[in-house]
């Protein structure tokens, strides 16, 4: 049985790299996976079987500046069209889907618009939506409302936000997942 690959790195044209992980049968329908916020390649990792047995090989994008992806400056969310389309080619992938999971769905629906010619599917997963629409944040855990009520008006408080984010997860991830859990709403 195939094992997941965690750390693959492309290059990219403009000398970034971009990180990925691979999940799923190699020769499988391919799949790019976009992650939420707070996210990474390792979101799907847990399904990596299901995809075997689905005959679907998982891409999992780390989208610039995280995991080992190289930050871009002045990054626009119609970016990432771009970028998507470089690996799918050094890949050597013509047609492929897309899968937005949370803060990764607006990144499926960029592709969608920007590059409909390369998609087979365009899948949103309890995507993120407008955050300027009203009652954006209701709902949401109360680190998730501060972050995307506050985070834009006052940037400061938003990478503090991160820093403290990234810091209780690398430090005691166990804990930091468990605080995560307990912030969740309650099931729909």
């Amino acid at each position: 049985m195939p094992t997941p690959e965690l750390f693959e790195t492309v290059e990219l044209s403009d000398g970034r790299s971009l990180s990925f992980a691979s999940f799923g049968d190699p020769a499988g329908k391919p799949v790019f996976y976009f992650h939420g916020f707070p996210g990474s390649r390792f979101e799907p990792q847990s399904n990596h079987e299901a995809y075997l047995k689905a005959g679907i090989r998982l891409l999992a994008l780390d989208r610039p500046g995280i995991g080992q992806s190289t930050r871009k400056n002045k990054r626009k969310l119609s970016d990432w069209p771009d970028d998507v389309v470089e690996v799918a080619k050094i890949l050597n992938l013509e047609k492929f889907s897309v899968l937005g999971v949370s803060g990764g769905g607006p990144y499926a629906l960029a592709c969608a618009r920007a590059i409909p010619g390369y998609l087979d599917k365009v899948t949103v997963a309890c995507g993120l939506g407008p955050m300027d629409a009203p009652n954006a944040t209701s709902g949401m855990m109360l680190s998730n409302r501060i972050l995307f009520s506050y985070g834009r008006f006052f940037p400061p408080l938003l990478r503090l936000s991160i820093f403290l984010m990234v810091r209780q997860l690398s430090s005691k991830p166990v804990k930091g997942f468990e605080k995560f859990v307990e912030g969740l709403p309650e099931p729909d």
